[in-house]
Formats: structure tokens, C-alpha cells, sequence
């Protein structure tokens, strides 16, 4: 979120943690000339789009196989996971 709000603070160097993404290594384009590089911004966004996918696909899966309503009830309430994380809270 901080990254979100403020993000400059990339561009210093203890935190500078661009330089993959952008060829340069800076973010701010009026400070410093940027080429983003595609290829990488590519690969990154359809990894985001499988994982995204995936997730779906097991929620629709789960959902069907317990006879339920994603929208109106919680999906995973009787499996082992989400029982030992409400042991916790």
C-alpha cells in the first residue's frame, strides 16, 4: 500500500527495486528518461491473469461441488483451511 501511496520512494536507493521492469531503473519519467521494457510488463501481467483464472476456476469448482451460492454464502467454510485459520482469529 505504501508503494501505492508514495511511489517515489522507489527511485532512492536502499528501495530501488525496479530495474527489471524498467530498463533504466527509474519510474519517475520528468525526473528520468524511462523505456519500459514490454516484454517483461507482458509476462508479468498474464502471470497475474493465470493466477487470477486459477483462483476463479476454484471457487466456481468448490462452490458446485458443495451445492452453494458464492455470491450469498462463503464458499470455503468446510474445509480444513479455513476451520484452522478460524481457530486462530
Amino acid at each position: 500500500m505504501f508503494a501505492q501511496v508514495f511511489p517515489l520512494f522507489q527511485d532512492t536507493e536502499p528501495f530501488q527495486v525496479l530495474p527489471v521492469m524498467y530498463k533504466d531503473g527509474f519510474m519517475n519519467a520528468g525526473i528520468h528518461p524511462t523505456e519500459v521494457n514490454p516484454t517483461i510488463m507482458g509476462v508479468s501481467a498474464m502471470i497475474a491473469l493465470v493466477v487470477n483464472v486459477v483462483a476463479f476456476a476454484s471457487i466456481i469448482k468448490c462452490a458446485k461441488k458443495l451445492g452453494i451460492n458464492p455470491y450469498k454464502q462463503e464458499v470455503w467454510v468446510s474445509t480444513h483451511d479455513f476451520v484452522e485459520a478460524m481457530v486462530c482469529v
